[in-house]
């Protein structure tokens, strides 16, 4: 696995991300626990973690799988910002048969995610911040995390000097390390300019929402470790794949839309680390191996001037 250097942690990061979304949820704790395995056998070293994912399970999961030495060999990034949700008994028990009932049929995913329970968005105050990370270092069995990341937050938010003196506050008691905003760009680049206490920015990026391209236009780039995300949503994989169709003669182009994505979000990230949803066995096998080895630069071109020339036809067409 290559590592890139995290100026503020002082240390080498994995490049590629394990993303706990769905640890507790719709992945249940004993396959988590083998897939946080796999990955971090294979070198993973940063997982991204919130109160609210896994139906708020995510967090004691990843707790218990650091357990055992394997703490001070792992990136935890966890959030602030979205509550942990409530989970009531029945759904707590009706979980384990979603989740085979998703298996079977994987057209109820969508229903089954409409009925998961959402954590509220509580006021953004001092007291609020301290007691949610307090909380999460409990459920990660842990006494600080390695970053701390403002989670979906309003602009207002990342300028109020109020937040941002106790999220100082966590950092100069040692329960963060580093603070990061994860959201908006237009959250990301205010926040960022406002106060160098933001020294980390997580955010979407595709060749369809090229977000990163709009960060690294200001100067602030230069002290925010990137980390990206959401390269497999499958709007995007679904627009990836029309457009290797309509591209079929060129033997240039990666024909696989997953082995392209993924080279894609590592090449246009190359200097900090992409955040992957990864639980079986193959794909985490995969995702790693292509970490693993550098790639062709001369990719992004490609990938551009595929999506480019689409985006013309159709502004010629409408």
């Amino acid at each position: 696995m290559r590592t890139v250097y995290h100026p503020t942690l002082k240390r080498g990061v994995s490049v590629l991300g394990f993303g706990c979304a769905s640890l507790g949820s719709r992945i249940s704790r004993c396959e988590g626990m083998r897939s946080l395995g796999r990955a971090y056998e294979l070198g993973v070293n940063w997982f991204d973690v919130a109160p609210p994912y896994g139906d708020g399970q995510a967090e004691s999961i990843l707790g218990s799988f650091l357990g055992g030495g394997r703490r001070d060999h792992a990136v935890i990034c966890t959030k602030v910002g979205i509550a942990r949700p409530e989970i009531s008994t029945v759904k707590r028990v009706l979980r384990p048969p979603a989740r085979w009932a998703v298996h079977a049929f994987p057209g109820l995913r969508k229903q089954i995610s409409r009925a998961r329970s959402v954590g509220s968005r509580p006021p953004l105050e001092p007291a609020t911040i301290r007691k949610s990370l307090e909380d999460s270092l409990r459920r990660l069995k842990t006494d600080y995390v390695d970053v701390l990341a403002l989670h979906e937050p309003r602009i207002e938010d990342c300028t109020n000097t109020k937040v941002i003196e106790e999220l100082e506050n966590l950092r100069r008691e040692g329960l963060a390390r580093a603070i990061s905003i994860a959201g908006s760009v237009d959250a990301i680049l205010v926040g960022a300019k406002f106060s160098r206490t933001f020294d980390g920015a997580q955010f979407p990026n595709s060749p369809f929402s090229r977000n990163i391209d709009e960060i690294c236009k200001v100067d602030v780039l230069e002290r925010l470790f990137l980390v990206t995300h959401s390269v497999f949503d499958p709007q995007v994989t679904s627009r990836l794949v029309q457009l290797l169709e309509s591209k079929a003669g060129l033997p240039e182009i990666e024909k696989s839309p997953t082995k392209l994505l993924i080279d894609y979000a590592l090449t246009k990230n190359s200097a900090g680390t992409v955040v992957l949803s990864m639980y079986s066995s193959r794909h985490i096998i995969e995702n790693c191996m292509r970490a693993s080895r550098e790639i062709d630069p001369s990719l992004l071109d490609l990938v551009d001037s595929l999506v480019s020339s689409t985006d013309n036809n159709c502004n010629s067409t409408g």
